[in-house]
């Protein structure tokens, strides 16, 4: 696979697949940044997201909140619950929507924290399911992954 390198933040970083979203708003151009992963693209406020997780740091931006309680953190999408991290273990929820946004944000967690390779949530004709090293299940709210 062919890089290219794309400044984020001032930070150049290499990137084997870029994607936008551009929208034209008053004759300006707006981009959904991602930024490169082990695995897969991972937009920059799922990064972040992380990142305060790892730090044990509350967090908030957009419509994305980390709150941190002892040893656990709990990630909020719109107001709504969809993780839990702990030490040994990654809980997720859909929070009441299933969304492509929520399921990104699953991802992005699963990805951090959990077997990347194995592991994840994705969607097939408007279900929901879970793939892990077991094999697919339905997706089950309170769903836990060893970490």
């Amino acid at each position: 696979m062919m890089s290219q390198v794309v400044k984020l933040q001032g930070i150049y970083r290499p990137v084997y697949k870029v994607a936008h979203l551009v929208l034209q708003s008053n004759s300006r151009y707006h981009y959904n940044k991602y930024i490169q992963t082990n695995l897969s693209l991972m937009r920059l406020i799922e990064q972040q997201m992380n990142n305060a997780i790892r730090c044990n740091q509350n967090f908030q931006k957009d419509n994305t909140a980390v709150i941190n309680i002892g040893t656990k953190s709990f990630v909020y999408l719109h107001g709504n619950h969809i993780a839990t991290v702990g030490t040994d273990f990654l809980q997720v929820f859909d929070g009441g929507w299933q969304s492509n946004t929520t399921k990104s944000r699953l991802n992005a967690l699963i990805n951090e924290f959990a077997d990347a390779y194995n592991d994840g949530v994705f969607q097939q004709n408007f279900c929901w399911f879970i793939n892990t090293a077991a094999g697919v299940r339905d997706f089950v709210n309170g769903y836990e992954f060893a970490l």
